[in-house]
């Protein structure tokens, strides 16, 4: 897979002046920054990096870069932008797939998707397209298909989760049902709600029997946090 870095004529690649941060288009999204050489990723990143010709210019300092820009260019393995959240939302939804090429198999009776640590309740059903973190608590008759539940969550029986992403310490009530949804830490979901293309942001509650369809329910003055343990 190619690093996206920016092509740009050699004579452009000149640092003059206090920076070349004001030379860069800002609108351009990384696919149009895609190298197709060697020279091209190192012409790139010289450009990127803001430089000042007259910034350390001593025999005891000399010329030192403000900002560096770095690029890696990756040969193998899996690749991901998560740059705003309905890209990470897809991102998650990969990772159970991808899961044994970073975990050691287990038992045939035994999802591979499932730390031991997780407790899972009579008439339930956890589906292989799905990726459940440590310790985490599912109630009776629970349906959960193309998620992702982070860590300490616990489920209320009767629960039906589909084509979602649970954040860590959740906790989700007796007979909800949540559909395409990302669901911030520490966010608790009353009994009976039904929610379908929302974003729940952190530690918000919602009441029972609540319904929501394409709603953000988050503090406007607080950013979502994404835990990258």
């Amino acid at each position: 897979m190619s690093v996206f870095v920016r092509h740009r004529p050699k004579e452009d690649t000149d640092m003059s002046g206090t920076g070349s941060d004001d030379r860069v288009d800002k609108k351009k999204d990384l696919v149009d920054f895609a190298a197709e050489s060697e020279s091209d990723l190192t012409n790139s990143v010289k450009f990127l990096s803001l430089t000042s010709k007259s910034f350390g210019l001593s025999e005891d300092t000399p010329q030192t870069d403000l900002i560096g820009c770095y690029a890696y260019r990756q040969t193998n393995g899996f690749c991901v932008r998560a740059n705003t959240i309905g890209a990470y939302f897809e991102s998650c939804k990969q990772m159970p797939r991808l899961i044994s090429k970073f975990l050691p198999a287990k038992k045939k009776d035994t999802l591979l998707n499932m730390p031991d640590s997780t407790t899972i309740k009579a008439k339930s059903q956890v589906g292989t397209d799905c990726m459940l973190g440590d310790s985490v608590i599912i109630g009776e008759k629970v349906s959960i298909k193309k998620s992702v539940v982070g860590k300490h969550c616990k489920i209320g029986d009767k629960v039906k989760i589909t084509n979602s992403v649970i954040m860590e310490h959740v906790t989700i009530q007796d007979s909800c049902n949540i559909s395409n949804c990302i669901i911030a830490d520490s966010a608790n979901i009353g009994d009976k709600c039904d929610l379908s293309n929302c974003i729940i942001g952190q530690n918000q509650s919602i009441p029972t029997m609540s319904k929501h369809t394409n709603e953000v329910v988050s503090n406007l003055s607080q950013m979502m946090e994404v835990s990258l343990e």
